[in-house]
């Protein structure tokens, strides 16, 4: 399920779309609609774990020194590269930090890439990932939208 709430509204996801291009941009004040997206666990994993699985192979193979590592790096390698699915239920804090600060352009394009086709179609852009957290396999995220002036709906 993907309950994206906009602007204190409930969206059709399928009207949403990812900004990978300009994704972590400000937006002008005057522009920014916030956004709050609820993904359970089922729909997030079929979305997005298979690039996190990719994502945890490439850190745990380049991962050159021990003593380099710091921050979710290094939280990743003690936790032994755990999967994405074992991450949102044994790891959240630590799965919502690196969706956060390592992948949030990642994250919202998979979460909607089966809207990049089709921008005209697509009412709302999500160029930024403000805030995520985990709870009971339940993974929110808020940040801001903007009206795609390309819509033509």
């Amino acid at each position: 399920m993907k309950k994206c709430i906009i602007d204190g509204f409930e969206v059709d996801a399928t009207l949403i779309r990812s900004n990978s291009i300009a994704f972590g941009k400000s937006l002008v004040v005057e522009l920014a609609i916030p956004f709050l997206l609820e993904l359970d666990a089922r729909d997030a994993i079929a979305d997005f774990g298979a690039y996190y699985q990719d994502f945890v192979d490439r850190e745990s193979e380049d991962e050159g020194f021990e003593e380099d590592l710091d921050g979710h790096f290094l939280l990743l390698k003690e936790t032994g590269y755990l999967s994405f699915e074992k991450m949102i239920f044994e790891q959240p804090e630590l799965l919502a930090h690196v969706i956060s600060d390592e992948l949030p352009a990642e994250f919202l394009g998979y979460i909607f890439l089966d809207n990049e086709a089709g921008v005209e179609t697509k009412k709302y852009i999500h160029p930024n990932l403000t805030n995520v957290s985990i709870v009971d396999g339940k993974i929110m995220c808020s940040g801001y939208a903007f009206l795609n002036p390309r819509c033509t709906i």
